[in-house]
């Protein structure tokens, strides 16, 4: 039988407020959702530099120790487990005349950020809009391309082991920016899908790839079903499937990754169109999070906390 799937607006005490293109993550040692930064307001937004939790008492702010990232949007953020800490890489930072491309690291553990040292010449160049998912198999954080100072869209990948970031040689997807990319459970590598490759969404990308073993494998079978760009990516534990979500362009609904390709999920409720919104599975809450988001560039954005759970069968 299809899995089924339903969408539930959580109604959680306090609020992050509104916002997109923000950093969003679970974090298994602590069970708790761990949400940073992002842009705030419509017309004169403005990056965000703010660290918030969810549990079960709802949205709370999270008194951080010491320095912390600078305000930014588009970062990518990832948690890894190995080193029990949630690591945030790149964004795009304003200093209230122009627009910078950040190319630090940081690391934090619940308390304190803290940013990591290295050389720059070994790790990747700043940018926003790059992708990041937790490699489960090898116990690594997997970064893919994004859009550089030039904006000029990158395909290069590199590796973070916890403490250094390594470049991977090869073949790989075209360069591109705003792609999803999520760990999947049953193929056992990063999947990677559409984005865009300039940033008006007029070149929008629907291929598929795999990441596994250090190399890059298309996946035909996944590859030219539908555009995305600026979707949330995810593996919903409930269904046991590869979860994406529609981003603003496309009103297909959510599909979920099988061995014929990708197939639409019967989803109960239904939330506004919205992109910029990263989504995690919350295992203490048993479904896919999604938090804000918006409808467009400079357009509405949100502060509602939605769930999507398994339907029983």
């Amino acid at each position: 039988m299809a899995p089924r799937l339903k969408w539930q607006l959580l109604e959680v005490a306090h609020s992050p407020g509104k916002r997109s293109r923000h950093g969003l993550v679970f974090d298994q040692s602590r069970g708790v959702a761990v949400l940073h930064g992002g842009m705030r307001g419509v017309g004169r937004a403005r990056p965000v530099n703010d660290t918030w939790e969810l549990s079960a008492q709802g949205w709370s702010p999270v008194p951080t120790r010491g320095a912390v990232p600078s305000p930014r949007n588009r970062a990518a953020m990832v948690y890894d487990p190995s080193i029990q800490k949630t690591v945030l890489f790149g964004g795009q930072s304003f200093n209230g005349i122009t627009w910078a491309m950040r190319g630090d690291t940081w690391l934090f553990d619940g308390v304190r950020w803290r940013r990591s040292r290295q050389l720059f010449a070994r790790s990747p160049a700043p940018r926003c809009g790059h992708c990041m998912a937790y490699d489960e198999a090898n116990g690594r954080i997997v970064l893919f391309g994004g859009v550089v100072r030039s904006q000029v869209s990158m395909g290069d990948t590199w590796v973070f082991d916890g403490r250094k970031w390594h470049q991977i040689a090869g073949v790989g997807p075209p360069p591109r920016r705003y792609a999803g990319l999520a760990w999947d459970v049953n193929l056992g590598g990063c999947v990677l899908y559409g984005g865009c490759v300039d940033d008006f969404g007029e070149y929008p990308l629907n291929d598929c790839w795999l990441f596994q073993d250090n190399r890059w494998q298309f996946l035909p079978h996944a590859s030219g079903a539908m555009y995305r760009d600026d979707q949330g990516i995810c593996f919903h534990h409930g269904i046991g499937r590869l979860v994406m979500l529609p981003d603003i362009n496309n009103v297909a609904g959510v599909h979920a990754l099988t061995e014929a390709g990708w197939e639409a999920v019967e989803v109960n409720g239904s939330i506004p169109e919205r992109q910029c919104s990263p989504a995690i599975y919350d295992h203490e809450l048993g479904g896919l999070l999604l938090y804000g988001g918006e409808v467009g560039h400079d357009a509405e954005q949100f502060n509602d906390t939605w769930l999507l759970v398994a339907e029983p069968e």
